[in-house]
C-alpha cells in the first residue's frame, strides 16, 4: 500500500472536521435569542403565578398551554446580530455588534474564543505532520505518526469541551437585557457543525492509531 494512502480514512475525517470547524468559526449562527411575546396557561386558583403573563417558574403549579417566542438575535463566536424588529418601541434597525464593542465583554470570553480556535489549529498541525510523514522518511528517533494522532485527539477533546463551555457561559443575562425568565436560548446549526467536526477529529485519530498499532510500526531510518 502506498505510504500516502496508508491512513486515507484519517485524512478524510480530519479534513472534513477541519472544514466544518472553519465554517462554524466564521458563522454567526451558534445560538438564537428569543424573547417572550405572548401566551396563556392554566394555573391553580391559589397560585400567585396565575396572574402573570410570563413563562411559569420552577415550582409553580401553572402548566403551559401556548407560548409565543420572537427571535430577536443570533449569536456567533465574535458577536451578536440583532435581526428582529420586535422591540418595545418598535423603533429598531437590524445590526450586528462585536462582543468588544456594544456588547459588554466578560473576562472568560477571550479564553473561550481561544479554546474554540485552538481545536482547528491543532487539527491542521496534525494533518501537516501526517502528510509529511507520508511523503518522506524521517531520520529522528520518534514516530511522527504518533504525534499527529495525539494532536488530532487533543483537538477533538478541546473542541468538544469548548462547545460545552460556550453553551454554559452564554447565558440569558449576558446576551439580553431582558429578565432571564423572558429569554429563550436555542442552539443553532454552527454549534452542531463545530461539535461534529471535533468528533470527526477524535474518530479519525482513534481509527488511525488503532490501524498503526495493529500493523507494523513506522520504521525510522
Amino acid at each position: 500500500m502506498p505510504r500516502l494512502w496508508k491512513h486515507f480514512g484519517t485524512f478524510m475525517y480530519a479534513i472534513t472536521g477541519l472544514v466544518f470547524q472553519t465554517l462554524a468559526v466564521c458563522s454567526g449562527s451558534w445560538l438564537t435569542v428569543s424573547h417572550f411575546h405572548s401566551g396563556y396557561r392554566t394555573c391553580d386558583l391559589n397560585d400567585p403565578e396565575r396572574t402573570r403573563s410570563s413563562p411559569s417558574t420552577s415550582g409553580s403549579s401553572c402548566w403551559t398551554q401556548s407560548y409565543k417566542w420572537v427571535q430577536v438575535s443570533s449569536v456567533g463566536l465574535w458577536g451578536v446580530c440583532f435581526t428582529s424588529t420586535y422591540q418595545p418601541n418598535d423603533a429598531f434597525v437590524p445590526y450586528c455588534s462585536d462582543f468588544v464593542d456594544d456588547v459588554v465583554p466578560a473576562p472568560w470570553l477571550t479564553l473561550l474564543q481561544t479554546g474554540l480556535l485552538l481545536s482547528p489549529f491543532l487539527a491542521a498541525l496534525g494533518l501537516l505532520f501526517l502528510t509529511s510523514v507520508r511523503l518522506k522518511r524521517w531520520r529522528e528517533d520518534f514516530t511522527v505518526e504518533w504525534l499527529a494522532f495525539k494532536l488530532l485527539t487533543v483537538s477533538g477533546l478541546c473542541g468538544v469541551a469548548a462547545c460545552g463551555a460556550f453553551v454554559a457561559l452564554m447565558t440569558p443575562e449576558f446576551l439580553s437585557s431582558y429578565e432571564p425568565i423572558f429569554v429563550y436560548l436555542g442552539q443553532d446549526w454552527a454549534l452542531y457543525l463545530y461539535t461534529y467536526g471535533s468528533l470527526l477529529h477524535l474518530w479519525g485519530s482513534i481509527g488511525g492509531a488503532t490501524y498503526t498499532a495493529a500493523g507494523k510500526s513506522l520504521k525510522i531510518v
